[in-house]
């Protein structure tokens, strides 16, 4: 580990190193201010940044972990493309890179100015691929408020940063203001004993950088006095622990858990907290998949027309998922729509995405309504229109299990 602390930064003397150190006497020590300070020094004195802007592939036994972490906390924050995220504590914005890669627009807020400079280079050496949605934009936070209006954005993730805080309450009260209505915050976070450890102890004798325990309950409790619901964990264990063939069949075959591994979950679940707190009542619209499914039918199952004509089909829909149809939204991003598939009679297919058809105004669920989908077939033959519904850039409906409708189109010279 000294190695490592030599190759990084600026080698403190022996003598600065001390004896056990309470997060408590830190705070005291310092207060918000200092601890803001030290936070840009610890970035400030990095001759080597490449440990920190290539993580989570910044070393071979600590990136399975750290993946296994980002992807229990990613599949929790119910993201979906043009969805705002705050990515609290971004250091050098690593996350954040990540998250703008699925077509989220980011805010990066950190103590430390070093830290989003770094983060800033990184995004301009290594632009995302495809189409990105708005630009990402750096914060530097004072320890207390966010230089944001209410209600801004729609997720707030805090990835092994919040025990840094030396004033929880505070910043949980910031990001439930900077959230909107139905909003999520999401948490990754090291679990009991975290400031006893040896690495954290090392860190608030050399670099005065707050590794602070997280209280489980009394966070729980903060937040519900703030106004977040829907408290939800994520149970974590060991990506590097092997099961062996008699432990893995009983589980699997008779779902019995040994003793053994009973223990090394628990285990693993006091060592590693992922949570998450959401803004009153959860939102879920079109954007994401969860909550989507429709019922359609139609009276038409055979058509004949000629070619260049407009043909009329009247489509009943039923919104009997837990989602709200949008109708509109920017870029397009989980409009629901009337769509269709062309294909030849024998199955063979002509164009994925024929036509659209838009609704008028949001539905909610257990709404129906009907629509005329109204299309034109261009050249003579026999053709089997497929009638579904899409989420613009989000899955069509059948990915989720719901039926297409099947019309045989005659279309005549």
């Amino acid at each position: 580990m000294r190695q490592i602390i030599r190759r990084l930064f600026k080698q403190p003397s022996a003598a600065e190193a001390k004896d056990l150190i309470s997060p408590k006497d830190l705070i005291s020590q310092l207060g918000i201010g200092g601890l803001m300070k030290t936070a840009d020094d610890y970035y400030g004195n990095i001759t080597d940044p490449t440990f920190h802007i290539a993580k989570p592939f910044y070393d071979v036994n600590e990136a399975p972990i750290a993946l296994y972490n980002l992807g229990l906390l990613l599949g929790g924050m119910q993201l979906a493309p043009g969805m705002t995220v705050l990515d609290f504590g971004a250091g050098t914005c690593w996350l954040s890179r990540f998250i703008y890669q699925m077509r989220c627009p980011v805010i990066c807020i950190d103590p430390s100015a070093t830290a989003l400079k770094m983060g800033q280079q990184l995004f301009d050496d290594y632009p995302v691929m495809g189409s990105p949605i708005g630009k990402p934009q750096f914060i530097i936070f004072d320890g207390l408020t966010f230089e944001m209006p209410d209600s801004s954005v729609d997720r707030v993730v805090s990835f092994s940063a919040f025990h840094h805080v030396p004033n929880p309450e505070q910043v949980l009260a910031e990001m439930f203001r900077v959230l909107k209505p139905g909003g999520i915050v999401g948490f990754v976070e090291p679990g009991m004993g975290h400031s006893s450890a040896p690495q954290s102890q090392l860190e608030m004798s050399y670099f005065k950088v707050l590794e602070n325990d997280i209280d489980l309950k009394t966070l729980v409790y903060t937040a519900q006095k703030l106004g977040f619901s829907s408290p939800r964990f994520r149970v974590c264990t060991n990506p590097i622990r092997d099961i062996y063939p008699d432990d893995y069949f009983e589980l699997h075959n008779h779902g019995k858990v040994p003793s053994k591994l009973t223990q090394a979950l628990r285990n693993d679940t006091r060592q590693n907290y992922i949570f998450f707190f959401t803004k009153g009542v959860p939102v879920t619209d079109s954007r994401v998949p969860g909550g989507l499914h429709c019922k359609i039918t139609t009276a038409v199952d055979k058509i004949i027309t000629r070619a260049g004509e407009t043909v009329r089909i009247p489509v009943h829909t039923l919104n009997d998922g837990t989602a709200l149809w949008l109708t509109k939204n920017a870029y397009d991003i989980g409009v629901v729509k009337v769509g269709t598939h062309l294909h030849t009679a024998s199955g063979d297919l002509i164009d994925y995405s024929y036509t659209r058809t838009l609704f008028a105004e949001d539905i909610v669920p257990g709404q129906a309504v009907d629509i005329v989908l109204e299309t034109q077939f261009v050249q003579e033959g026999q053709y089997t229109l497929l009638i579904d519904l899409v989420s613009e850039q989000v899955c069509w409906f059948e990915r989720l299990g719901c039926t297409p409708l099947r019309v045989q189109v005659t279309v005549t010279g």
